[in-house]
């Protein structure tokens, strides 16, 4: 063989190689405790990434929103009283969280405009604008809100909500990823809460109490209150829940992941 040729099938193997590893490296998402995903592509609404594909939630639409398409993934809600809800409580998310203790709320969204107040729904899992509430995930200004239910004692009334706010300028007006995490030690019970933006802790909480042992089975929601009258606008391109909190490292990979896209 000549000089020549060698080089040039070196080289080939070297590029070989190179591509080998970037394949290798690829981001993926983590589905260890996945409960619920919904990737807001030209598809179905529920697009479940779970071993019981029978088990997902179909979203009733509530006035008037711009669906995904080809060119533009996300579905966007920015009329009044526009909302996605399911058609029933969401007993297998409730069931699951409340079982661990533990959770992993996921959205990537880009909203409208910072002057959203009320906090403005974007994820919620509620029954009302009172205590009728299992978490709320809104927007308050520039501020992100989350609103937590936890137990304080024994009996389906003992709990207590509790609200987390962000510091100021932590919402984007683009597309980002927003994950909000809940744990509980296994030897003190101290529960720590924690919501990162684009891979990046921008708010913990520690020292919290309680599990999730009074959780009702209320509705998703998605955009919106129940009634209507919490109205969010903005976009969202990915929901998922997980049973579990995810560590920071498994925050990061969800982030370069990016929004997935059902296969």
């Amino acid at each position: 063989m000549k000089r020549h040729d060698v080089a040039t099938a070196l080289g080939l193997i070297a590029y070989l190689f190179m591509v080998a590893a970037c394949l290798a490296q690829e981001p993926k998402r983590v589905k260890d405790g996945l409960v619920a995903l919904y990737p807001f592509v030209p598809a179905e609404f529920a697009v479940p990434d779970l071993e019981d594909a029978e088990e997902h939630w179909a979203m009733i639409v509530h006035g008037e929103m711009i669906n995904p398409t080809p060119e533009e993934p996300g579905v966007t809600f920015e009329a009044d009283e526009s909302a996605l809800r399911s058609d029933e409580g969401a007993k297998k998310i409730v069931e699951s969280l409340s079982k661990s203790g533990q959770m992993t709320l996921e959205v990537w969204l880009k909203p409208t405009l910072l002057a959203q107040r009320g906090p403005a729904r974007i994820v919620s899992i509620s029954a009302g604008v009172g205590n009728e509430r299992d978490f709320t995930l809104g927007q308050e200004n520039g501020r992100y809100v989350f609103r937590l239910r936890t137990a304080t004692g024994k009996g389906q009334d003992a709990f207590q909500i509790t609200q987390h706010t962000t510091p100021k300028d932590v919402v984007l007006l683009e597309r980002h990823h927003v994950m909000v995490t809940y744990t509980l030690c296994s030897h003190c019970g101290a529960g720590t809460l924690r919501l990162f933006v684009n891979g990046k802790l921008a708010m913990e909480r520690l020292g919290l109490g309680g599990d999730f042992s009074t959780w009702d089975f209320f509705p998703l929601l998605l955009g919106n209150e129940i009634d209507l009258n919490r109205q969010w606008r903005g976009t969202l391109y990915l929901v998922a829940l997980y049973d579990r909190a995810l560590s920071p490292e498994e925050v990061q990979a969800n982030f370069a992941a990016g929004v997935v896209r059902p296969k």
